[in-house]
Formats: structure tokens, C-alpha cells, sequence
């Protein structure tokens, strides 16, 4: 009797496994292929498919990738690996992450049907994850979709490869680049063709980033092979304007790095056999070293323009060519920044430090002299008038302004100088409260106090599912702001993805 209970109770849970796979099921073009994914609820209680650790695309080390075509039975029931990259940009301890990332997430509703018996096809919302083109990934990024499902879009968050082993620039030893732009723009494809069996409407495809995702939708706007891949742009927090967005001159910061490896003259065979941890410095004597490539500040392994050796080059322009002499992809845009980004978390801006010897103008010695003191004589004028506290104080104000405050509103002067047609939607952030995912998560370690105001990342906490959603539903009297703005941002961008 107990042997035939344990068996109904087993049989039971089979049943009910597989009548939840089978809501979660799909189909590709090729025929005999098919994926599983998994049936998860909202916290309202609204059912949704997850279809996790999706392969989109493959490459060898150094290599552009190529967009992968699903075979057999694919199973998307668990997340599959992140890219390789530090676990902290601030305070990097280990490397996690392996080199085979190329994977995507999707989230769809369940499908629906109309009466006549077709399937009715969903916008679709493509993220891509910021952190200054060094860490991040489609599941750290996204903590989860809870209200966008019940707006009745498909979300899709993407990998893509970063740091060196995503934007090392050296044509010497054939190491093109961008490898991490070309990486967005193969799951692009990916997504186009296959997103339908998802229940995607490809057609209706809404590109969004943020910070350094952002920065890469700003150039997938400009870039002659993402043309056709996307109908509408999302840009939070970044531009590829940005000083930390773009590389003038890489060649000169990568021998350094290969002399910090080691590597006096390493061949393409040195790179190609080292083990990928080794690239990231983690050792005693220089982990250090980790942090200088890898921050805000010092922009070492990002998109650059591609060598003219290159047969699939992602731009041969710089962004503000781009800007001034290419049209731009003309689509409805969304534009979003926070009250402060980092203007009040840039503790460690103590002076002023000009690094120029990368950009166009940097070898004019007098032009770097005359803006040195311009900068040091406003420091002083705004230390002395008490327009800010002290000097760090303004280089912490001009910090932010030239790495997040310009280069959005510049941007958007120019596209709408050169007649831009199609609608541009902008928003400020300022509300300060428990779901800013980069305050009470993310930077939780730096923040000292409260009175920060709403930095960089924090809307992203109210577009997707809070980090701390669990407890926020436990105690809803005392997050009653939290989920008013959360609702609010969700239609926000829902509204956007649905109608532009």
C-alpha cells in the first residue's frame, strides 16, 4: 500500500512536470528542433514561460561569432554561464564567468490565440546589461519581470562578451575588436529569426540599454549591419559619447597591458593558449591593476573603430563623426537619465587628473596646459563663492557631467538638429527610494548615507523586479511609494515598446 502511494505521488509530480514543460514548449523553423523552457507566475499570479540560458550565437577566442541554429531538443530550464569578468569593477576579488556566454533569456507570456485560430504575436523589449562594457549579464542585470509580463511583452536579456576578451583592439596580431558589439548584433539576428516560436512579434522589436548597454544601442542606431533588426531604441543613463564609451587610440594602452602580462612581444598563439583568467590580473602583486583597466576613469578595453584589415568591421567612424555625417537610424527613441547618476558617488574624485594622450587634440601641449588651468581656476572660483563645498566637490560635479550629463543631452541636440521625424520620448528619474538596485545592492559597500538621491541604475529597479521584492511584498504598507513608481515606470517603457 505505501509502495503504491509513494508511486501515485510520483506519478503525480511527473504529470504535473510535464503538463508545465509542455506550456513552455517550442517549436523553431528547422522542423525537428524544439526547446523547453519553464512556467513561472508573477507575484500576482499571472502564469509566464521562462526559456533560460537560450544559445544564441558561437566563436573561438578573438573570433566574430556567428549566430547558432538550435538542434535536437534544446533545454532552456536553468541559467547558463555569464561572460568572463571580475566579480566587482570597484573591488574585484575573483574571476567568474566562463568564455562560451552566448547565451540570451526570454520571458514571454503564455501565447495567445485569436479566434480564428492564429497565435497572437507580442512586442518584444531586447535588454542590454551596462557596467562599462567589464561586468554584467543577462541574469545579474535583470533580478526579474514580474509587471512586464502582465503588460503582455516579451523580454529578452542578452550576454555578450566583455573586457579584453570582448574589446582587446590589436590589428598587429589580427585581434580586430568590438567583438562584444558584434556579439549584441548576432543575438540581434538571432532574435529576429527565431523570437516568433517564442511568441515574439520580430517586427515589433524595442532595443534598450543601459549606461554601457545603452552606449551599444546608441551604435546598433548608426550601424549599417543592426539596420532592420530593431524597429525602436531605449537609451537609460549612457551614450556612446561618453568618454568611457569609445577609444581613440587603444594600441599604446594595450602594450602597456601586455607589458603589465609579461608579454614584451606575445604572438597571436601566446593570447590564444593562455587561460582566460590569466588576462585579468588576480594575483597578489597586481590585482590592483584589475581596478585601474577596469573603471570609469580609464576606458582600456571598449569599442573602438575597427582597422581597415577587418572584412566585417562593426564602424569605421569615430561617434562623433557618426554623429555629424551619418544618418542616423530614424526611430521612436527613448531617452532616461537619473537625478544625480554619479555625481554624488564619486567619493574617490579627490583632484583633477587629464588623461588626453588618447584623443585627437591630446598631443596639443598647449591646448592641454590652457584647459588644466581653465579647470583648476573654475575649482577654485566654485570652492571660493560657495557654489560647492571644496574642489573635490566640483570635480565630482564636472566628472558626472562629462561622463553621463552631456553626452545624452548633446546627443539628442544632434539628432534632432539633423530632423529626426520619429517621436523622441525623455524622462528624469528622481524618485529615492528601497528598489534602486544600485544603491542598496550594488554599491551598498560604498554608500555611507542615505542622502545620495537617485543614481545611476536606480530606475532600473522599478522597470524590472526589485532586488528585494520578496520583502517588499511582505510588508506592501511600508513600499507603498516603491510599487506606485514601479507600476508607473513599467507602463512607461511598456507603453513605449507597444506603441512608440
Amino acid at each position: 500500500m505505501l509502495i503504491t502511494s509513494v508511486l501515485l505521488i510520483a506519478l503525480q509530480s511527473t504529470i504535473v512536470l510535464s503538463s508545465s514543460l509542455s506550456r513552455c514548449s517550442v517549436q523553431f523553423s528547422e522542423g525537428s528542433s524544439s526547446g523547453v523552457g519553464v512556467l513561472n507566475t508573477t507575484f500576482n499570479n499571472v502564469p509566464y514561460c521562462e526559456y533560460l540560458g537560450v544559445r544564441y550565437g558561437e566563436a573561438g577566442r578573438f573570433q566574430d561569432s556567428s549566430v547558432y541554429t538550435p538542434k535536437g531538443l534544446e533545454n532552456y530550464t536553468k541559467y547558463r554561464s555569464v561572460c568572463a569578468q571580475l566579480d566587482d569593477m570597484n573591488r574585484p576579488i575573483l574571476v567568474i564567468g566562463e568564455e562560451d556566454c552566448f547565451f540570451v533569456n526570454i520571458f514571454s507570456p503564455e501565447i495567445k490565440f485569436r479566434e480564428d485560430g492564429t497565435r497572437k504575436l507580442l512586442p518584444v523589449l531586447v535588454f542590454i546589461h551596462g557596467g562599462g562594457f567589464t561586468i554584467g549579464s543577462a541574469s545579474f542585470d535583470v533580478a526579474g519581470v514580474d509587471l512586464l509580463m502582465e503588460q503582455e511583452i516579451v523580454v529578452v536579456s542578452i550576454n555578450y562578451r566583455l573586457d579584453v576578451l570582448g574589446f582587446l583592439h590589436y590589428p598587429k596580431l589580427n585581434i580586430t575588436g568590438n567583438y562584444g558589439l558584434k556579439d549584441q548584433q548576432t543575438a540581434l539576428r538571432w532574435i529576429n529569426r527565431y523570437i516568433e516560436s517564442f511568441g515574439g512579434d520580430p517586427s515589433k522589436l524595442t532595443l534598450m540599454g543601459q549606461s554601457a548597454g545603452a552606449a551599444s544601442v546608441n551604435y546598433h542606431m548608426y550601424s549599417d549591419q543592426s539596420r532592420g533588426l530593431f524597429q525602436q531604441a531605449a537609451l537609460l543613463s549612457g551614450s556612446f559619447l561618453a568618454p568611457w564609451a569609445f577609444s581613440h587610440d587603444p594600441e599604446p594602452r594595450v602594450e602597456k597591458y601586455f607589458e603589465y602580462l609579461g608579454l614584451t612581444e606575445p604572438t597571436r598563439e601566446d593570447l590564444l593558449n593562455r587561460d582566460f583568467q590569466q588576462f585579468f590580473f588576480l594575483n597578489d602583486t597586481s590585482r590592483w591593476l584589475a581596478v585601474v583597466f577596469n573603471t570609469i576613469a580609464f576606458p582600456w578595453f571598449v569599442p573602438t573603430t575597427d582597422s581597415s584589415s577587418d572584412p566585417n568591421p562593426f564602424m569605421t567612424l569615430t561617434p562623433y563623426e557618426m554623429l555629424v555625417r551619418k544618418p542616423i537610424l530614424d526611430v521612436p527613441l527613448l531617452v532616461g537619465h537619473t537625478l544625480t547618476e554619479f555625481e554624488l558617488h564619486l567619493g574617490y574624485v579627490k583632484f583633477y587628473y587629464s588623461d588626453f594622450a588618447s584623443y585627437p587634440n591630446g598631443k596639443n601641449e598647449t591646448l592641454t596646459v590652457m584647459l588644466d588651468a581653465i579647470v583648476h581656476a573654475m575649482a577654485n572660483y566654485s570652492a571660493d563663492m560657495g557654489i560647492t563645498r571644496d574642489r573635490s566637490e566640483f570635480f565630482q560635479k564636472l566628472g558626472n557631467i562629462a561622463d553621463m550629463v552631456f553626452p545624452v543631452e548633446y546627443f539628442l541636440e544632434k539628432v534632432i538638429d539633423r530632423g529626426q521625424t520619429a517621436p523622441i520620448f525623455v524622462y528624469r528619474f528622481d524618485f529615492d527610494g528601497k528598489f534602486g538596485m544600485y544603491k542598496h545592492d550594488m554599491f551598498k559597500n560604498a554608500m555611507k548615507n542615505a542622502s545620495y538621491g537617485a543614481i545611476h541604475g536606480d530606475d532600473l529597479g522599478y522597470i524590472f523586479t526589485p532586488y528585494n521584492a520578496r520583502e517588499a511584498l511582505k510588508r506592501r504598507d511600508d513600499f507603498k511609494e516603491e510599487w506606485k513608481i514601479h507600476r508607473e515606470m513599467v507602463e512607461l517603457v511598456s507603453n513605449f515598446v507597444k506603441n512608440g
